[in-house]
Formats: structure tokens, C-alpha cells, sequence
């Protein structure tokens, strides 16, 4: 559950750089931990090209005189892919039926912003009064000039659809 919620907490800051989406995701990794296949040869190959690439791009940036602040957080995710990319299949169930649900929810929580919006007038915003990364897209928009984008429970309406394509396939 931890895992597929930080897609919609990765917004929200916890510490500096670190979200609360990247909280989820350690939690879930600690509870996923004797559920990982480590054994698989898919896991060692994918572990070690990440790191050599991370190395490569953290040398190229370094020459540059220039990393960029999220280079840590990309190397974090693109490193611990291939540790859920190798838990048990069991496992890989469980994750795709929470995920399934929150989608669910989400496109429920979207039509009901966009019938509150159309016929009722009413701009619904669920998103956290927390401190984020960026502003919030639904802020900047002039609800006046009929400028309205729905994003469910999501801080911006792009951040839905990437969360929701992999359902689509």
C-alpha cells in the first residue's frame, strides 16, 4: 500500500529533498524486503547497469561543476527499481490490487470535481495544505476565466495521467 500511495505523496516535503513519497517507498521496501528474489540474475544485471550509469552521469555532471538537486533522488528510485521489479509474483499481486483500487478512487474522486465544477460552479481542491517541491498548478490557474483542471487527489492533473497509464495497458 506504501508504494503505490507515493506517487501521490512525492510532492509533499518531509525533510530538504526528501518527500514523503520517498518515505512510503522505504517503508514499503522494508516490508517487501524477504519478499525480494535476489537470486535472479535480471536483479544483479539491472543493480549494477543503474549504478554504473548513476556513476557515469554523477562523473560527467562533477566535470560540469554543475549536479542538479534532484540527481540524488533520481539515482535513489532508478537504483531500488530493481528490487521491486524483483519480488515474488505474490507479492506483485497484492501491490497491482491496491493499485487498482487507488486508481479507482482517483477516477471517482476526478468526476465528482468535474460534475461539482460544470454544474455546481464549485472548485473541489484536495490536495495537502503541506509545503511542496513546486506550486500548486490548480492555484495558478483563473477559475473566473474557465480554466479549470481536475486532478483528483493528485497536486497537478500530468501527475494523474502518469500515474494512471500503466493501468491502461
Amino acid at each position: 500500500l506504501f508504494f503505490t500511495l507515493a506517487p501521490i505523496f512525492t510532492n509533499y516535503v518531509f525533510i530538504g529533498q526528501f518527500s514523503i513519497g520517498d518515505l512510503l517507498v522505504l517503508f514499503s521496501l522494508i516490508i517487501l524486503l524477504d519478499k525480494i528474489n535476489f537470486n535472479q540474475r535480471f536483479f544483479y544485471l539491472y543493480f549494477f547497469s543503474t549504478a554504473l550509469l548513476i556513476l557515469i552521469s554523477y562523473l560527467i555532471f562533477t566535470i560540469g561543476d554543475f549536479i542538479p538537486n534532484s540527481f540524488i533522488r533520481a539515482s535513489f528510485y532508478l537504483m531500488i527499481i530493481s528490487i521491486y521489479l524483483s519480488i515474488s509474483f505474490n507479492s506483485f499481486e497484492i501491490l497491482l490490487w491496491f493499485y487498482k483500487k487507488i486508481c479507482f478512487i482517483a477516477s471517482v474522486i476526478l468526476i465528482i470535481q468535474c460534475i461539482l465544477y460544470y454544474i455546481f460552479h464549485y472548485s473541489l481542491d484536495l490536495t495537502l495544505p503541506l509545503m511542496t517541491y513546486e506550486e500548486n498548478a490548480l492555484e495558478l490557474m483563473d477559475v473566473k476565466n474557465g480554466e479549470f483542471r481536475p486532478a483528483a487527489i493528485f497536486r497537478e492533473p500530468s501527475y494523474f495521467a502518469l500515474y494512471y497509464i500503466p493501468l491502461l495497458f
